[in-house]
């Protein structure tokens, strides 16, 4: 498993939310997705998931990236680290 970490350098929560929208209609339910959030962080937001794979996840940024650039948002530069834990309650 992989933890994703994506800060956007300038992303509102609006573009987000269109953003979202855009790409669960053209994709449905990401596969290999475990998790997905999206959360304030200082005067922007962050974004954090966790997938199954790592070509899982690249496979889902070939839906995402041409729709964060059709939405005038700079290209996303996901940092990608191996999971030690994993759990829910």
């Amino acid at each position: 498993m992989i933890g994703v970490y994506i800060r956007p350098k300038a992303m509102t929560i609006e573009q987000y939310k269109a953003i979202d929208q855009k790409v669960r209609s053209a994709s449905g339910e990401p596969r290999g997705m475990k998790l997905h959030t999206c959360f304030g962080e200082s005067d922007g937001i962050a974004i954090f998931d966790v997938w199954d794979t790592e070509d899982d996840f690249h496979a889902f940024a070939a839906v995402l990236g041409p729709i964060v650039a059709a939405a005038g948002v700079e290209p996303l530069e996901p940092m990608i680290v191996p999971m030690i834990a994993f759990e829910t309650a």
